[in-house]
């Protein structure tokens, strides 16, 4: 809050107020479980904006960014029982999107991305 003095000799407050905007993932999703995650992510490849992913059912996983001819590298991950998956330097939560749609939660960048399961980039 901040006073300051209008023309007519008479102090004010003012208040600023921040308007926040809301992203699309932020509406109604549901986590994913272990086995939707497994269902869903884990044994196919799967995208997001910049690369595609591969979590192998042998607890390894791999990172392709678009427009290289190599993975980044071959990772180990756990799958705990809530869904998340642990990787080398980050965790991964799945969510679906009421309209079918997924993303996930990068916990190094505390960042939401679209995730595209099957292949499905559009």
């Amino acid at each position: 809050m901040k006073n300051f003095m209008a023309s007519s000799g008479v102090t004010c407050a003012l208040t600023a107020v921040a308007f926040a905007v809301i992203p699309a993932w932020s509406l109604a999703a549901e986590k994913l479980n272990a086995n939707q995650v497994l269902e869903t992510f884990v044994g196919t490849p799967w995208h997001s904006k910049s690369g595609a992913f591969l979590f192998q059912k042998n607890g390894q996983y791999t990172y392709q960014r678009f427009g290289t001819s190599e993975p980044a590298g071959v990772w180990e991950y756990q799958l705990a029982s809530d869904g998340t998956v642990s990787g080398r330097s980050t965790d991964y939560k799945f969510y679906r999107r009421d309209d079918g749609s997924y993303f996930y939660f990068h916990s190094r960048t505390n960042k939401n991305y679209n995730a595209y399961p099957n292949k499905s980039f559009p």
